[in-house]
């Protein structure tokens, strides 16, 4: 029993040596790493929701006004976003829509088309308080 001892033992710290030289294991917690290069961003604000057809968003962000009407055209098979800016100019934009009208990142793409209703699903996010009404 002893010389099975005496064999098993020294043949565990043996291993044990290969292990922590050979394959790198956690056993030394204790380093650190430099995470100052790490850049990040304020979350800001974030309004998404499903919206039909027909319907338009009115966002008021500080003293601007930006409104958004949600269209979906057959002939195209594609949502149509009308974007109207705080001095009354009128883009169209089709799906998938991604933009960046002022303080605002708009992201909307068509959810559901079928025989009746129509749903797209839209995101809105800004770095200032912002206001949404859907009418």
């Amino acid at each position: 029993m002893k010389y099975i001892l005496g064999i098993i033992i020294p043949l565990m710290v043996l291993v044990a040596g290969c292990i922590e030289d050979g394959i790198p294991l956690p056993l030394n917690l204790n380093i650190t790493t430099n995470q100052t290069n790490a850049t990040t961003t304020s979350p800001g604000y974030t309004w998404e929701n499903t919206i039909a057809a027909g319907k338009s968003l009115i966002i008021k962000v500080g003293n601007e006004t930006w409104t958004i009407k949600v269209e979906y055209e057959v002939r195209k098979q594609k949502f149509a976003f009308f974007i109207t800016s705080p001095n009354n100019e009128t883009e169209l934009y089709y799906e998938p829509l991604e933009i960046t009208p002022g303080p605002l990142e708009v992201k909307g793409k068509g959810y559901f088309a079928g025989t009746t209703a129509y749903l797209a699903k839209i995101e809105i996010r800004s770095q200032e308080k912002f206001e949404v009404t859907v009418k």
